[in-house]
């Protein structure tokens, strides 16, 4: 094995509680192959042209059918746990994307790890994407968002295969935490995109839906098919008007459900009014549902996602 589980990151067999948390909502939510976790990988550092090793906390395979060989892609997927909220800042953000980031790049050139017999066993050849996952225990999304919007991408050098990292926090886990409380047996449309997809449901959260603010999805409930989506923007008649067009451009037609993950339930029926042109022009009723929207989740995410 070119990969070492012996190493100091494999070595943390208990692992941290919000790593457990996280490979829950990888594996058993999403559905992503889990190749390794807790696991070190030696590399090279140009700079001294001495080895070095590098711990990661999960490699995963990519599941992304709206991008042509997204299975030959490994996703390193990196947890950080916040207990005081103000230590977030962006000098901590800075120092976390830095290092993914790093531990990507060199990953890209590792000659251990494309001879691992489980990477080439996959058809794995690139490392380009990262996952920084942030768990707090107290949320303040404002706060998270101003953070990320001060943020500034440098030192793109590499063109196509230039690192790509997503950063998750509370509010995008939390929307999901709520979804699988309330509704089980969730499959995901992934309509015709250019050559990729085929107008077809799969029981796996794509990457791309991970981030998006639109997500179609069925589920069977009293022996009927529930078409519903769940929607992240803010309900208004444009963003609704801009769902619309969502469902006929890509042939979701005849919804049954919007769900909502940012919105006042106590605003449901002006929501509801929003409907009316397009539950004209579909001659049918569609449903609201308002999510509980606690971000702050305390409750163990692994006992959900299983």
């Amino acid at each position: 094995m070119s990969i070492n589980t012996d190493g100091p990151e494999g070595k943390n067999v208990l692992s941290d509680f919000r790593e457990n948390e996280i490979r829950a909502f990888f594996s058993n939510f999403l559905k992503w192959e889990l190749l390794y976790n807790n696991f070190d990988v030696q590399f090279l550092n140009v700079d001294t042209d001495k080895e070095e090793n590098r711990g990661f906390d999960f490699l995963y395979g990519m599941y992304e059918p709206f991008l042509r060989d997204s299975f030959r892609h490994g996703v390193i997927v990196e947890v950080k746990g916040i207990r005081d909220e103000t230590l977030f800042n962006k000098g901590r953000l800075t120092k976390d994307i830095d290092v993914l980031k790093h531990k990507i790049e060199s990953a890209l050139l590792s000659k251990n790890l494309h001879d691992d017999p489980k990477i080439q066993e996959k058809d794995i050849n690139y490392f380009k994407y990262g996952i920084l996952c942030y768990r707090f225990t107290n949320f303040d999304n404002e706060k998270c968002k101003k953070v990320l919007m001060e943020y500034q991408i440098s030192g793109l050098k590499n063109g196509d295969m230039f690192p790509t990292i997503f950063v998750l926090t509370n509010d995008r886990i939390s929307t999901f935490f709520h979804l699988k409380r309330e509704y089980n047996n969730i499959e995901f449309y992934y309509p015709y995109y250019r050559e990729h997809a085929t107008n077809g449901y799969e029981s796996k959260l794509s990457l791309s839906y991970l981030f998006s603010d639109i997500i179609p999805f069925k589920t069977h409930e009293n022996n009927n098919t529930i078409k519903n989506i769940l929607f992240f923007d803010v309900p208004s008649p444009l963003s609704f008007k801009l769902l619309e067009n969502f469902c006929g451009r890509y042939q979701y037609h005849d919804i049954d459900r919007i769900i909502l993950a940012n919105s006042d339930y106590t605003k449901k029926e002006i929501y509801k009014s929003y409907l009316s042109d397009w539950e004209q022009n579909s001659k049918k009723k569609i449903e609201i549902s308002c999510l509980e929207n606690d971000q702050n989740i305390r409750k163990d995410l692994a006992e959900v996602f299983r």
